[in-house]
């Protein structure tokens, strides 16, 4: 992964979280949804608890907890301000419980290491 771009590292990542929540048995609604207000990577559905999950991918070559490390009080903030447009602009998932999650991802010798944190935060 050396030679890619931040931008292809992560969408790599992107694209793993996406491969491990389907096996996992989430319902992918949507990926990399914008607003003005920010943007979420992954929004899914639990089929398990049949939450709606709104899903925060972090890569770092450097290890899981500097990625877990990342997603701050702000990045939380922003994370729940889009998560309230989706869901004010998407009214059929209006009703739902929620839940913030975060993936984080590194790559080792070409083997990646995640780590599914499930209710990372919350919005109080």
């Amino acid at each position: 992964m050396k030679d890619m771009t931040k931008k292809e590292k992560g969408n790599s990542a992107e694209n793993y979280a996406n491969k491990f929540l389907k096996r996992a048995g989430y319902k992918i609604i949507k990926r990399n949804f914008n607003c003005k207000t920010g943007e979420i990577d992954i929004i899914a559905c639990d089929r398990q608890t049949a939450e709606i999950v709104f899903v925060e991918v972090r890569f770092r070559e450097f290890g899981i907890d500097a990625a877990i490390d990342s997603v701050n009080h702000s990045k939380q903030k922003r994370i729940i301000r889009a998560s309230t447009y989706f869901l004010l602009t998407n009214p059929e998932f209006a009703e739902s419980f929620i839940r913030y999650d975060i993936i984080a991802l590194s790559k080792n010798d070409k083997k990646w290491v995640i780590d599914h944190i499930k209710d990372a935060f919350r919005n109080w």
